[in-house]
């Protein structure tokens, strides 16, 4: 509309969150496919991630995830990366099981992998961290350890982070913020 706010020059209107942020990620994946056609999903996402900018708190956080994409950074990254993944339990997911035992389940591989952590931490945005799980065999789309979570007191949001190393030092991160519920039990309340 001419005269918004949101016209940056005549037929250009400025945009921001995920509608704008797709594409150009969209775009990226598919220059990092031009380039190395045989990486799998995870490996380009994991080189999407680690080639990005971190803007906002340090490493992922809640409004900016893991920062903004630097084509430029993408395409410099040639070797195959390590895959840090978490694919349970998946960001912003309840849970309210009335086991204290929650098992987590991913991936941590790669071709020059060492070995991997897994931590959990207080909040969306953790400050600190305390490994409850680590292993030196690269696992692929299985468990990745196992979180007693008697140890969690309240219901808040805590974060499980994994983190992948290879033998040359670098590491490659995955979060999955989760919401505990510890007053409520599985099935509870039922719909009568």
């Amino acid at each position: 509309q001419v005269g918004s706010p949101l016209q940056v020059s005549p037929g250009y209107i400025r945009f921001a969150g995920t509608s704008m942020a797709a594409p150009h990620v969209s775009g990226l994946a598919a220059l990092v496919l031009s380039l190395h056609p045989n990486f799998t999903l995870e490996e380009v996402r994991t080189i999407i991630r680690n080639s990005s900018v971190d803007i906002g708190d340090p490493g992922f956080d809640i409004l900016t995830g893991y920062g903004r994409a630097d084509a430029g950074q993408a395409v410099l990254l040639n070797d195959s990366p390590c895959v840090a993944a978490i694919k349970y339990p998946l960001p912003g997911q309840e849970i309210t099981s009335s086991s204290n035992l929650i098992v987590i389940q991913g991936t941590a591989s790669c071709r020059s992998f060492h070995h991997f952590t897994l931590e959990i931490g207080e909040g969306i945005n953790p400050s600190t961290w305390t490994v409850f799980a680590s292993g030196t065999t690269p696992i692929k789309g299985n468990t990745l350890g196992q979180f007693n979570s008697a140890s969690v007191t309240k219901s808040d949001f805590y974060s499980f982070r994994l983190t992948v190393f290879n033998s040359a030092g670098k590491t490659f991160r995955a979060y999955s913020p989760v919401l505990f519920l510890k007053d409520l039990h599985t099935g509870w309340p039922k719909d009568f």
